[in-house]
C-alpha cells in the first residue's frame, strides 16, 4: 500500500514539474481603430467649467466631432511589460488654442508610444496595469506634446 501512494505521489509530482512552462512574451499584432476627436467640449471646460458643461449640456454631440482612423502596433517586451505604438489621423477645422477656428480643415496627426506594465501574465482573465507613454500631435505646422 505504501509502495502505491508513493508511486502516485511520485507520478503527480513529476508530471506537474514537465507541465510548467514559461510563457513567453505577447506576439506582434496590428490593429485599425476609428475614432471621434472632440475639441469643441475641452474648449467650452476651459471657458466655463466642467460642472457648467455637463449642467447646461455644453459638451459637443457626435455630429461636432471629427472623425478619425487610427492604426496600433502591439509588442510584448516581456511576460510583464508591453509596448504599444500608433499613428492616427482626422481633418478638423479646431486649433490647438482656445475659439480658434479655422476657415479649412485641416490634417491633425497624432503619435503615441507607450509601455504597460501588467501586474500578472496575459494567461489571468483579470490583469490590472499601468500605463506611461508619449505623445505628439501636429496640427498646422504647429507641434504639441502630451504624456
Amino acid at each position: 500500500m505504501k509502495k502505491t501512494i508513493f508511486s502516485i505521489v511520485a507520478i503527480l509530482i513529476m508530471a506537474n514539474s514537465f507541465s510548467q512552462t514559461t510563457s513567453s512574451p505577447r506576439d506582434p499584432s496590428l490593429g485599425i481603430g476609428f475614432f471621434l476627436k472632440d475639441f469643441l467640449t475641452p474648449v467650452n471646460i476651459r471657458t466655463y467649467s466642467f460642472g457648467k458643461v455637463l449642467s447646461n449640456g455644453n459638451y459637443a454631440k457626435p455630429s461636432d466631432m471629427s472623425f478619425g482612423i487610427d492604426a496600433h502596433y502591439y509588442q510584448g517586451l516581456t511576460r510583464h511589460i508591453d509596448f504599444k505604438g500608433s499613428v492616427g489621423g482626422c481633418f478638423s477645422k479646431f486649433g490647438y488654442t482656445p475659439n480658434n477656428l479655422s476657415d479649412q480643415e485641416n490634417f491633425v496627426l497624432d503619435l503615441t508610444g507607450q509601455i504597460n506594465l501588467k501586474l500578472l501574465t496575459d494567461k489571468a482573465i483579470i490583469n490590472p496595469y499601468i500605463t506611461g507613454g508619449l505623445g505628439l500631435t501636429e496640427f498646422n505646422t504647429s507641434y504639441l506634446f502630451g504624456s
